[in-house]
């Protein structure tokens, strides 16, 4: 895994001057409220803060819900064409046995690598190299290192619609390999507001046991107060006895 992030870095860095990152003078692109990626990266020396808050209700018989926060993701600019991506999170929920508690998650870890920019038909794509790392509190960590890619795929058009898809690859526990593909359709309604619509899924791969596959609807609005600064709202719901019943959240992202 070290030396595949060692590769994707140098092949970018010496790719950059023919790579896509967000520009300075246009509004702020995030990879949040949405589950799939954006395609774009923050460009060298910015930074990007993306924070929010979500609640999610399970379809247990008499299941709390559970709140997970700061969501918190520092994208930093290293080159053009290559961000460092740190994540940290919290949950406070309570099992149907015992009593609420709040803890921290996993940190994650990864990088960012635009590989192209959108021509014609052909997507402005980037890729992800990803791993959870086992710093969380016990009751939440999965207790090893899990990696994992992403290959991310964005359209832009003439009009006020926009169009994207990624396929995540993630290992979860000790064997087992969860697929994770998403596509979303946007619509920008002025230059401040925008709203998505998007299907995602978690599909087990060789997971011990019987793991059924999720998949979730949702949709949101993102607010733009300057540049450098957006606001955002989301809902969604689960298909299917194997998913949470419903979820919404709120969050916020500035860049510097």
């Amino acid at each position: 895994m070290a030396r595949l992030i060692l590769l994707s870095v140098l092949l970018a860095a010496t790719t950059a001057p023919r790579l896509l990152a967000q520009d300075a003078r246009t509004p702020i692109e995030t990879d949040r409220p949405d589950f799939t990626e954006a395609s774009s990266v923050v460009g060298y020396g910015r930074i990007q803060i993306e924070a929010g808050w979500t609640y999610t209700r399970s379809r247990e018989d008499g299941a709390p819900g559970e709140h997970s926060w700061p969501e918190l993701l520092a994208r930093i600019g290293l080159t053009q064409a290559v961000e460092l991506r740190l994540g940290l999170g919290a949950v406070s929920t309570t099992p149907l046995t015992g009593e609420r508690f709040t803890a921290l998650e996993d940190l994650y870890v990864g990088t960012k690598i635009a590989l192209g920019e959108q021509r014609g038909a052909v997507p402005q794509l980037a890729m992800m190299v990803q791993a959870t790392i086992p710093t969380g509190d016990d009751r939440l960590s999965n207790d090893r290192v899990l990696p994992g890619v992403a290959l991310l795929a964005g359209w832009a058009t003439s009009g006020s619609w926009s169009y994207a898809t990624a396929v995540q690859v993630n290992r979860v526990g000790s064997r087992g390999v969860e697929v994770a593909p998403s596509v979303a359709v946007g619509l920008q309604f002025t230059p401040a507001l925008k709203a998505y619509g998007e299907w995602f899924a978690f599909l087990p791969a060789g997971t011990a046991g019987s793991v059924a596959a999720e998949h979730y609807l949702n949709g949101g609005v993102a607010l733009g107060l300057g540049p450098d600064l957006q606001l955002d709202a989301r809902v969604g719901a689960g298909i299917g006895d194997a998913s949470d019943r419903v979820f919404f959240g709120l969050g916020a992202s500035i860049r510097r």
